[in-house]
């Protein structure tokens, strides 16, 4: 073999070397890529069902439910329509029931219970957040022994705002349950049942519950 036949293939190597290591590297810039942007489509996926927002309870955990809004120190609403008293620690919402226990039943499911006024500040804080010109709903209720009157939620009862002459259980077929702003006396109370209740256009109560600031925006 010829000098110059032996020198030919390190000529070829000597060039096509560096060619294959950049295409080598290319190879592989390529795929990382690909690879990068498909964890970010399943990112994006795993997300896509809502904002992501962070457990107080658990700084460090992620979610994606429905997040609640911040509370301030002052009275404030939630995406929900529910209204915290920072008073009592409590928050509330109107809702539509034509009957004592119709509200007691949508109370449960919304995880509270017909309202409980427990002093006159608080009487105070529901009319001037409900209002006093409707009649509506309270969690008071003498159905198992007439004239003991109870919370729904099992509190004591300490403080009462009976209309003048109430209760009274004048209707002939009894009556079980209290509503507030009677016969538009803002805040004052009734003793009624469904049935006079319907007569007086009762259609809505007040809810009650626990304040639940699960998780906040990040």
């Amino acid at each position: 073999m010829s000098g110059q036949e032996e020198h030919t293939p390190r000529r070829f190597w000597r060039v096509l070397g560096p060619l294959a290591l950049i295409l080598t590297g290319a190879g592989w810039l390529a795929i990382g890529l690909v690879w990068g942007r498909q964890g970010h489509v399943r990112s994006q996926v795993i997300h896509r069902g809502g904002p992501i927002v962070r457990d107080i309870r658990h700084p460090g955990l992620a979610s994606t439910r429905k997040p609640y809004i911040r509370m301030s120190d002052r009275v404030a609403r939630q995406s929900d329509d529910w209204t915290l008293n920072p008073a009592s620690g409590s928050e509330y919402r109107a809702i539509s029931a034509r009957t004592w226990p119709e509200a007691q039943a949508m109370a449960a499911d919304l995880g509270g219970w017909p309202v409980t006024i427990g002093s006159a500040a608080e009487q105070a804080w529901l009319l001037s957040t409900f209002g006093g010109d409707e009649p509506v709903w309270i969690g008071l209720t003498d159905v198992g022994h007439e004239g003991q009157w109870q919370w729904a939620n099992g509190e004591p009862v300490l403080y009462t705002n009976w209309a003048d002459r109430e209760p009274n259980n004048a209707a002939e077929h009894g009556e079980q349950f209290a509503v507030m702003n009677w016969l538009q006396e803002r805040g004052k109370w009734n003793d009624m049942s469904s049935l006079s209740a319907a007569a007086f256009n009762v259609r809505r109560a007040i809810v009650e519950r626990p304040w639940r600031p699960r998780v906040l925006f990040p």
